[in-house]
């Protein structure tokens, strides 16, 4: 996946990632792709985080499984996403000449 990017002219950043981090990101129109584990031996899952809505606890995210935005529980993503080490990464266009 970092490899894509990076052959299209992003620059990808793989980090730990948290709500707050989540937040930062999305206030500055970036979403995240994020790494989720279902459960026991289930195989990742990656997800883009497209919003977090406080009112009713839940994460806004498109799945290209479900091929559609989704609402998930915010404590329920939470474990799927701390059980892959909260693996996120973020990419944005290089500057022109890179």
């Amino acid at each position: 996946m970092q490899r894509y990017f990076r052959e299209s002219g992003y620059q990808e950043y793989v980090f730990q990632g948290d709500f707050n981090d989540v937040r930062q990101h999305l206030q500055k129109g970036r979403p995240l792709i994020a790494a989720l584990k279902p459960g026991a031996g289930a195989p990742l899952h990656y997800v883009v985080i497209a919003g977090i809505d406080d009112g009713d606890h839940t994460v806004l995210l498109n799945d290209p499984a479900e091929r559609k935005l989704m609402k998930r529980d915010a404590q329920e993503f939470e474990r799927q996403w701390k059980a892959t080490g909260s693996w996120t990464l973020l990419a944005v266009p290089s500057p022109p000449g890179h």
